[in-house]
């Protein structure tokens, strides 16, 4: 088996059981010692975001090459940055048109799409969290994303408390008049 780190040279562990953890424990100290985070690894040209450490022991057998791909905090936070914009351009609308649904007569299909965009919530919740742990604690960007998490979690809570009494009018207010104009307002300032 290979491992690589970005472009630095490759390793090679010629007995997985008892060599793989002590190179791959390596790998990881210096990747952190440079304040650099992982990206994704790439697993037999398979790319995973996570997940990726358990799929290795998983396949220990079968994995022939591993190449772990770094970025810095300053390439994380432009690439999460970009990554939720442009994701938010989409989102918005989407949320939008649903919302709108959740008002007459709700269609399985209309469910379907009310599940993907709560799955999405729950990515665009992750990505902010991930800004706020990438910038510097205590700055004004970490705050201001502070107040986002903190406004966003507020309206998952009631979401959820509207959707345990089934009332799909307070659901698709709280969508139309505190989710959406919120990530409004912060693609905005993102602009």
């Amino acid at each position: 088996m290979n491992i690589k780190v970005d472009q630095a040279e490759q390793f090679s562990v010629l007995n997985f059981k008892e060599e793989f953890e002590k190179v791959w424990m390596n790998c990881l100290t210096d990747i952190y010692r440079e304040d650099r985070l992982i990206h994704h690894v790439e697993i037999d040209g398979q790319i995973f975001y996570s997940g990726y450490e358990n799929y290795i022991k998983s396949n220990v057998d079968l994995v022939k090459e591993i190449h772990i791909i770094t970025f810095s905090r300053l390439e994380s936070i432009t690439e999460t940055e970009t990554t939720l914009s442009e994701y938010l351009v989409k989102y918005i609308p989407g949320m939008e048109e649903i919302t709108n649904k959740l008002y007459g007569d709700v269609s399985p299909e209309t469910w379907e799409e009310f599940a993907t965009g709560l799955k999405g919530l729950q990515w665009i919740v992750s990505s902010l969290e991930f800004l706020r742990f990438l910038y510097a604690p205590g700055s004004e960007k970490s705050a201001h994303i502070q107040d986002y998490c903190s406004q966003l979690s507020q309206i998952v809570k009631e979401l959820d408390k509207e959707m345990q009494s089934n009332n799909l009018v307070g659901v698709a207010d709280l969508l139309q008049y505190e989710l959406l104009p919120c990530l409004n307002d912060f693609l905005s300032e993102e602009k």
